[in-house]
């Protein structure tokens, strides 16, 4: 006859080797949110959704809560018998799915939660918190939200009270697992320093904004599917240039880059990223010429694909639209580039003015002429 099964753990205690012992509750200010990914795009929102927390004092994690207040649902409870320690300095890694493939590749994660992680608006700000019973550990909020990029907290303000303060955090830029942006378990990278919105550095003077003036900025070649190359995927490779056809200079930074109707990447930099009259600016999925291929100087990168049939590219200026093409299908390994005789927001609706690329460029996988001009088609 099998033995008679005993109960687990009395409460407040848990297994620490097979042995019961009062489990360490952690306390306000020992476990840290430091990062937060409401919206991936390598995979999908409902297994690729997570968040990290630095744990600051040795702590148990049993009894404590994964939750949003913007939402009715129950906290998502750390509940096992075994004691779930964790040690000071270490980062935790809360997900939507444990598998490796469906989660985007993340590292080993702590424990699954079930809700969204929502995108984020003024009026309806995306949350998370950890909670101990009626305790909430610490919690952040947010309003907006990156595809495929995680917010992340400023090394030197990794507290539960700088966390909450929008400007101790930023977008990431380092990629991971399938391309997505983070630094999941890993330390936050250091956050530049913008100078106040509408301003840029330009060599050590602040200065206002350039804006592109109407039918300025024109989207002039794309790659959206690159050679299949062993070991490289598209997220890694897909590009597209604009060019300046106007007779002054303007700057890249605040512009946002996106696919019609979707969130896109807002390009952020202390520095005035500016683009000379009849100049080039190219942005591509990663900036690492070991990985993309090989092309010249990248100067913003974006999260969202380019889609080989019925794509769209746009970039905005806040709510205008700047520019914006479509294209119907793509060719493999081939840039699709514009006429240089049609390089206006005009003369690039019409499919027609777009050819193949034929010159190859960076290792010589693909065809194109990043950051330069066309060749005059056909």
């Amino acid at each position: 006859a099998n033995a008679q099964c005993t109960g687990g753990p009395a409460a407040g205690t848990c297994l620490d080797g097979g042995v019961a012992r009062p489990t360490v509750a952690p306390a306000i200010g020992d476990l840290v949110i430091t990062e937060v990914m409401p919206n991936p795009s390598a995979v999908s929102d409902t297994t690729g959704e997570w968040f990290e927390v630095l744990v600051t004092r040795d702590v148990d994690l049993n009894g404590v809560g994964l939750d949003r207040a913007g939402d009715t649902s129950g906290p998502v409870i750390v509940s096992q018998p075994s004691c779930v320690r964790v040690t000071s300095g270490s980062r935790l890694v809360f997900a939507k799915s444990a598998d490796g493939v469906m989660n985007g590749g993340l590292p080993p994660i702590t424990a699954t939660f079930s809700f969204s992680l929502i995108d984020g608006t003024v009026a309806v700000p995306g949350d998370v918190q950890l909670v101990m019973g009626t305790t909430i550990l610490d919690s952040i909020t947010w309003t907006s939200s990156t595809t495929g990029a995680s917010h992340q907290s400023d090394p030197d303000f990794e507290t539960v009270t700088d966390n909450d303060l929008v400007a101790n955090r930023c977008t990431a830029t380092v990629a991971y697992g399938a391309g997505d942006l983070g630094t999941p378990g890993l330390a936050n990278t250091q956050c530049a320093a913008l100078p106040p919105p509408g301003m840029c550095d330009d060599g050590g003077t602040i200065r206002p904004l350039i804006k592109p003036l109407p039918t300025q900025l024109v989207i002039t070649e794309l790659l959206a599917n690159p050679a299949n190359v062993v070991n490289f995927t598209d997220a890694q490779r897909e590009w597209f240039e604009i060019q300046n056809t106007g007779v002054t200079a303007f700057d890249l930074n605040e512009l946002e880059l996106a696919r019609t109707g979707a969130n896109g990447n807002v390009i952020q930099s202390a520095l005035c990223k500016s683009v000379e009259a009849g100049g080039f600016a190219l942005f591509a999925r990663s900036a690492d010429p070991d990985v993309n291929a090989m092309l010249p100087t990248v100067d913003a990168t974006f999260t969202f694909a380019l889609v080989d049939t019925t794509g769209n590219i746009e970039v905005r200026d806040g709510a205008t639209i700047l520019d914006v093409i479509t294209y119907p299908s793509v060719t493999s390994a081939t840039a699709k580039q514009l006429d240089p005789d049609s390089a206006t927001v005009i003369g690039n609706d019409t499919a027609t003015n777009f050819c193949n690329a034929t010159a190859p460029y960076g290792d010589a996988s693909n065809t194109g002429t990043p950051r330069a001009a066309n060749a005059q088609c056909p």
